[in-house]
Parts: structure tokens; C-alpha cells; sequence
């Protein structure tokens, strides 16, 4: 039974509450709703989410964990990067099959071990070499166990949890990995790696193009969007506290600089800034914002590499 499935992947995330997003692929209506570890398990609400699922839209959660933070590795398009993923990292506490051939792996690390801007790292890290390229943080949607992928393409392919209890993988060790592996270190000492592209133009037309292909209607987009303009409202009120001048040039760079440090995903930062109705503001400016916030995060965590490990 598909409930029995759904069930078996709440208690392998041992998160205290989830959020459940759902995407309406006919009207591209979306919906979030919060609910803790009890009652995310109660039937009433499987079947609403069936229900949701049959009639059209797919299904997301987002663990919210005081303890773990979950890195998600998107979009693994071969048995070959399965089996080299495993061998390298160990088994994930989730293998999904999300569409034909085409896979995510959720690990999970505890907050004791990681911060979130090395968990963040990570995860930026594993998609641009195996994934999904423009996957943003450890704070992230994924798919759910027994309900259909109703993406256009994907042929309704019922999402299934892969338990191939295979001896040969070892156990997930976050820092073991951190500070052995090869790739990772590269990341570090060459920031860039994780910004690069392979198209020969000029950066700022890349991504100018880039965000103007971001789904503002897509889960990714509203949660990005909304801890931006939280970050930004949030500025607005210290600044008056302090009486400092209003400059919004100010207030955007750090609101900016903040969501990337969560989310590590400048497209659709971008395009929430683009997006914010109290003020025009030009893609260009949008850019120069960007990427002056990079630089300064860049420049911070040199900093911090000074110290000891971290990101």
C-alpha cells in the first residue's frame, strides 16, 4: 500500500515538523502547509494528498529539523553516478526514483556537524558534479514516496523509494568526506567552479538569460522569494530602529548577501529582486548587487578557511 511507504519515509527523515508544497501542473496553482511529525502521519492527510496527486498536482515536503540538516543530490541520471556516489559518500537514508532512470539521494547530517553554510556548500558542491547544477541549499523540496510525478514528460511515473541494502557502501560520514574528498577541495580552493558555465558570452547576458527562465511559480522560486523579502523587511526595521538613512542599495546588498548564504542560488535571487514591486530596479543593477554580495561572501569565508575547516 502506498500509505505504508508514505509513512516509512516520514520516520527515515526524523524531522520535528514538515512542510508539504504542492504544484497544480494545470494552473501552476502553489500551496504550502505545515505540519508536525504526528500529523503529517495521520491517513486524512495522505488522502487529501493523494486526492491532490490524482487530480493533478505533485507533491513536495521539506523536512524542517532542529537537529539535521538534509542534503539533497538532484536529478542523477545513471546507474554509473548512483553506484560512484555511493562508493564515495555511502548510502543515502533516501533513494528515490523520481521519474525513469532518473534519481534523488537525501543525506542528512547533524546541525553538531556542520553549519549551514558548509551543509549549503555541499550540496551546491555534490549537484554541480553529479546533479542538478542550479540545486541552491540544504534547506530544500524533494520528492515523496508513493505519489506520481505529474511533470510534463514524466508519464506519470509513480515515485518509488529504492532499498538495495547493499554491504559494499559504507556509512554517510560528512566530515571524513569534507576533508578528503578531492572535488570538494577544488570547490574550495576555486570558488568559481561552482559559477562557471560552458557558454562563451558575456557573464552578464548568461545570467540575464538565466533568470528570465526561472519559474516564479515554482516552490523553489516562492520559498527563496519569501526569506529574501523577509531578510529585507527585516532591514528595513533595524535600520529605522537605529535611524540610520533608508538606502535601499544597502538594504538589498545585505538582504541579497543573506539569501545567498542560505540558498547559494543567484538565479532566483535575481529574479526576486527583479521581481519586488516598491522599487524598479534594472538587471543590471540586479547583477552588480549579485555579485558584489558573492564577493563579499567569498572574501568571508577565506576568512574563516584561515581558522580551520569551514565554507
Amino acid at each position: 500500500m502506498e500509505y505504508t511507504k508514505y509513512i516509512k519515509q516520514i520516520d527515515t527523515l526524523l524531522a520535528q515538523t514538515y512542510r508539504i508544497t504542492t504544484i497544480n501542473r494545470t494552473n501552476n496553482c502553489v500551496n504550502t502547509k505545515i505540519y508536525n511529525s504526528s500529523e503529517i502521519k495521520e491517513f486524512k492527510i495522505y488522502n487529501e494528498l493523494y486526492n491532490l496527486n490524482k487530480n493533478g498536482s505533485d507533491i513536495y515536503i521539506t523536512p524542517l529539523s532542529d537537529y539535521y540538516y538534509y542534503l539533497v543530490i538532484d536529478d542523477i541520471k545513471t546507474e554509473e553516478a548512483v553506484d560512484e556516489i555511493k562508493m564515495e559518500f555511502g548510502k543515502p537514508i533516501l533513494h528515490l526514483e523520481t521519474s525513469e532512470k532518473n534519481y534523488q539521494f537525501i543525506y542528512i547530517v547533524s546541525k553538531k556537524e556542520a553549519n549551514q553554510k558548509l551543509a549549503n556548500f555541499f550540496v551546491k558542491a555534490m549537484n554541480k558534479k553529479y546533479g542538478d547544477p542550479n540545486f541552491s541549499g540544504a534547506v530544500h523540496a524533494f520528492r515523496v514516496a508513493g505519489f506520481r510525478n505529474k511533470k510534463e514528460g514524466r508519464n506519470d511515473f509513480l515515485v518509488k523509494a529504492i532499498e538495495k541494502d547493499d554491504i559494499r557502501f559504507k556509512v554517510f560520514n560528512f566530515l571524513k568526506i569534507m576533508h578528503r574528498n578531492e572535488y570538494i577541495h577544488n570547490c574550495i580552493k576555486n570558488p568559481d567552479i561552482l559559477h562557471t558555465t560552458n557558454n562563451n558570452t558575456n557573464n552578464n547576458d548568461i545570467e540575464i538569460n538565466e533568470i528570465k527562465q526561472v519559474d516564479i511559480n515554482g516552490e523553489e522560486y516562492l520559498e527563496i522569494s519569501r526569506f529574501f523579502n523577509k531578510e529585507k523587511n527585516r532591514f528595513i526595521g533595524l535600520a529605522k530602529k537605529q535611524k540610520w538613512v533608508l538606502d535601499d542599495s544597502v538594504i538589498d546588498f545585505n538582504a541579497i548577501k543573506n539569501t545567498l548564504n542560505k540558498y547559494a542560488e543567484y538565479r532566483n535571487i535575481c529574479a526576486a529582486v527583479l521581481d519586488d514591486n516598491k522599487r524598479e530596479h534594472t538587471e543590471d543593477y540586479t547583477i552588480r548587487t549579485i555579485n558584489k554580495a558573492l564577493e563579499k561572501l567569498e572574501e568571508e569565508h577565506k576568512k574563516e578557511n584561515k581558522k580551520g575547516f569551514s565554507i
